[in-house]
């Protein structure tokens, strides 16, 4: 139980991170190239 809660929680927030990383750093970090 403690395990597949766990693994549902990691997956949810590795979701999480690309949506951000997608939608926010990426963008910012191309418009900053010179």
């Amino acid at each position: 139980m403690v395990e597949g809660n766990l693994g549902a929680l990691v997956e949810g927030a590795g979701g999480f991170v690309e949506v951000v990383l997608g939608d926010f750093v990426l963008p910012s970090f191309i418009n900053n190239l010179p």
